[in-house]
């Protein structure tokens, strides 16, 4: 995504000075976003984007695809989009591929299942970040009372 926005950045300094900049941000918060969420950026943008762009468009769809999979649940259509899009142009598709495919059954469970163990994740993320923070100097008991004191402040 850096090259392209790189590309993108010096096409438009190279090009017509009257054209719209369009940050990489706003193209970035498209990966995560819906269009009408994005301030600044409105679907004639989205459009003209793609249209000059062909392997944003790729991106674009194969994401989408990807999160009707999850709002879908249907393993059945994720094997379709890997072997729809395994042999993507684009090398980062491919090799995220690649990974879903090495763990296919975390895949599948993520997508049939509505749990997942981000709650833990974070927890255990704000451990480490307060250990960090302590390095050397304080001792276990000192780490402890730390930790629980924020978890009783956070609720």
């Amino acid at each position: 995504m850096r090259k392209y926005i790189k590309k993108v950045k010096e096409n438009n300094l190279a090009s017509n000075k009257n054209e719209k900049i369009i940050s990489r941000s706003k193209i970035i918060k498209l990966l995560y976003m819906l269009i009408e969420k994005i301030k600044g950026l409105s679907k004639e943008d989205l459009r003209k984007i793609m249209e000059k762009y062909k392997f944003l468009k790729e991106i674009y769809r194969t994401l989408k695809e990807f999160k009707e999979i999850f709002s879908m649940k249907s393993i059945k259509k994720l094997h379709g989009w890997i072997k729809k899009y395994e042999k993507s142009k684009i090398r980062e598709i491919r090799k995220f591929i690649v990974g879903l495919k090495r763990d296919i059954v975390a895949v599948e469970n993520a997508i049939k299942y509505d749990y997942s163990n981000g709650l833990a994740e974070g927890k255990i993320n704000k451990i480490k970040l307060i250990k960090r923070k302590m390095y050397g100097r304080n001792n276990f008991e000192t780490l402890r009372n730390r930790v629980l004191m924020l978890e009783h402040n956070c609720n």
